[in-house]
């Protein structure tokens, strides 16, 4: 769940659309 906070930062979603970061989330969680 930590890695999911960090994603929700302003930052990450600056630097992450909300394609990469899907496939990042479904990475973390397989």
């Amino acid at each position: 769940m930590g890695q999911i906070t960090v994603f929700s930062g302003p930052e990450r979603r600056r630097r992450w659309n909300d394609e990469e970061r899907q496939e990042i989330l479904s990475e973390a969680f397989a």
